[in-house]
């Protein structure tokens, strides 16, 4: 399913059900059944497929080995990487990051969180002091740019036992209608999973677990704030819990596309009257857009704020005497730049997966007038030699795709003319250096409506004229380049400053509800 038809269904829940009353021993936690049914709708195969049984526990003994692997590149990431391991001791804490090590990129031979580490910088500068808190899901990336503490293994350990162990607690439940809302789901799509009463506390407990394994190192480090740049996934949601739990004021920061059709951000209709616990009290925005989306539906309660604090990843990439734009340029002018001629230089961004076939044919039948880059997805790095020896086995030998995968994104963005994608979120990135994009995905339509209205997106899908539609984008881009630059101003803003005088106000306020 598309966003517009997931939001649409969700719109339709929200009015229908009392899902703002539904609670397990007493946390709304329609927040935890929105998100992960989002999830679910999106990946919603086409057609009907049946798991056997070695299927089922082929996949379990996969999640078995990845767990060991897992740890055994924890103990080597802690060792080989032992001077960036911070301790909390007894010591406190301003502000508190919860980050994920996917959120990290090379930058200069060390890994860079590009949502937490820009925040982090502006901190030092005005002596706030802050404590990271590291998960994984995926490969350790190190050495580290920051301080932090790994977590990964606790994490494991709560979940293994909440599986495994049953709760000594019961918890209350209070979840009226549920029956009817499943009806409804098998309405839409009999292959969508039911929710149960024994499974949403089998999905709390976990969260509780965890949210009391974070609330021990909150009472040490005493935070006023804490960051998260993910919200939805189970280990932030436990997190903005413990924070909840601890009268923390908890920031999500834009780490995609958000807006009116994106379900984690857009169209919250049904809010209980003191907000949700599972979802942030502050939503750090990269521009008006998104934080019009969600002023939208978060005014009318006044519990979730909406705050523009700027993509400052990318705005430190638009400052020409940055060393480290200087430093990138040299590498891209001697590893690409040498190899071009006068075509148009395009840049593809390929979604989780290989690199579908329409779009290889658009490459070979352009390779004489375009010069291509293809960056796979973050979450295909490890398989980059199955992206190349496809490339190669379709006579594509002139394609660049390991500089354009493994360099800092901004540093290639501002050399290219054009991007392509089915519905990559580095549409945004490349609007804001004044590269225009196509899209190839329908769904695009919900997610770049404001791109899509002003030019700066045009949408061609697979069966289309892809080749016009890039030469047309980049006439538009030469354009959009003059605007950006010449109009850049290097007086910052002290969104810091900003961001500690909302979360006061927002303090301010609930004191007199109280």
């Amino acid at each position: 399913m598309n966003n517009f038809e997931i939001m649409k269904i969700l719109t339709k829940i929200e009015k229908d059900f009392p899902v703002n009353t539904w609670e397990v021993d007493g946390v709304h936690i329609w927040p935890l059944i929105r998100n992960g049914l989002s999830y679910n709708l999106f990946s919603l195969p086409t057609t009907d497929l049946v798991v056997s049984d070695s299927t089922s526990k082929c996949r379990i003994f996969k999640r078995g080995f990845s767990l060991i692997k897992q740890n055994i590149d924890y103990i080597k990431t802690y060792i080989w990487d032992f001077r960036k391991n911070d301790k909390i001791n007894n010591r406190q804490a301003d502000v508190l990051f919860l980050n994920n090590t996917g959120c990290r990129r090379n930058l200069k031979d060390v890994w860079y969180d590009v949502f937490c580490d820009p925040i982090i910088e502006k901190l030092n500068n005005e002596q706030i002091s802050h404590f990271v808190l590291e998960w994984n899901n995926s490969k350790y990336r190190m050495p580290r740019n920051n301080k932090s503490k790994l977590i990964q293994p606790f994490i494991d350990y709560i979940r293994i036992k909440t599986k495994l162990i049953k709760k000594n607690k019961k918890y209350q439940c209070t979840l009226s209608g549920l029956e009817e809302f499943n009806k409804y789901l098998q309405s839409i799509d009999a292959r969508i999973e039911l929710y149960t009463s024994e499974e949403l506390c089998r999905e709390y407990h976990f969260l509780d677990e965890l949210a009391r394994r974070f609330s021990k190192d909150i009472k040490v480090l005493k935070p006023k704030i804490a960051f998260v740049s993910i919200y939805y996934t189970d280990v932030d949601l436990a997190f903005i819990l413990a924070c909840k739990r601890n009268n923390v004021i908890t920031v999500d920061i834009q780490h995609g596309v958000q807006g009116r059709w994106q379900s984690a951000y857009g169209q919250w209709s049904n809010i209980p009257s003191n907000g949700y616990e599972l979802l942030p009290d502050v939503f750090w925005n990269w521009s008006q857009v998104e934080f019009d989306a969600i002023l939208e539906w978060s005014q009318s309660n006044g519990k979730h704020h909406p705050f523009v604090g700027g993509n400052l990843f990318l705005e430190q990439w638009l400052d020409q005497s940055s060393a480290m734009i200087k430093h990138y340029d040299n590498i891209i002018n001697v590893g690409l730049r040498n190899k071009q001629t006068s075509k148009i230089t395009v840049l593809y961004t390929s979604n989780y997966g290989k690199i579908p076939k329409y779009m290889i044919d658009v490459i070979k039948s352009s390779s004489d007038i375009f010069t291509w880059w293809i960056r796979i997805h973050p979450g295909m790095i490890e398989k980059m030699n199955i992206f190349e020896d496809d490339l190669k086995q379709e006579g594509l030998t002139d394609v660049e795709i390991q500089l354009p995968t493994t360099l800092p994104l901004p540093a290639l963005i501002r050399y290219c003319d054009v991007h392509i994608t089915a519905y990559s979120t580095v549409v945004l990135e490349a609007e804001k250096f004044g590269v225009a994009s196509v899209v190839t995905d329908k769904s695009s339509t919900y997610r770049y409506g404001e791109q899509i209205n002003s030019g700066v997106v045009i949408e061609e899908y697979e069966d289309g004229d892809l080749i016009s539609a890039i030469k047309k984008q980049a006439l538009h881009s030469k354009r959009l380049k003059n605007v950006i630059y010449t109009s850049y101003n290097r007086e910052e803003v002290n969104v810091i400053r900003n961001l500690f005088e909302v979360i006061e106000k927002i303090k301010d306020k609930s004191k007199k509800t109280i």
